[in-house]
């Protein structure tokens, strides 16, 4: 059976999340626009690995924000569809 989106879950929180998360809003990166030098990064790692999309993506408890996106138009996803919540899971779990 295929979820629909709204049904979809996702990666659990992991233990120490409330911890995770106070560290992303110290760093304040969710709070301000696009940055160039993040920018610069995700085009040179496209260019240099022929990529076509290149990403730098924070995880909040809500969404996942693109910091700096090239080869994709979306700014965020909502955090039940990302990638990002299994590798915080996965980092966190001590892997």
């Amino acid at each position: 059976m295929v979820l629909a989106h709204s049904e979809y879950v996702g990666a659990p929180f992991p233990e120490g999340e409330q911890e995770r998360q106070l560290r992303v809003d110290e760093l304040c990166l969710t709070s301000h626009g696009q940055d160039s030098v993040f920018d610069k990064l995700v085009e040179l790692t496209a260019e240099c690995l022929d990529a076509p999309i290149a990403l730098i993506s924070i995880l909040d408890n809500q969404r996942q924000w693109f910091l700096a996106r090239v080869g994709l138009g979306a700014t965020e996803t909502p955090r039940n569809q990302s990638f990002c919540a299994y590798a915080v899971l996965h980092a966190i779990a001590g892997c």
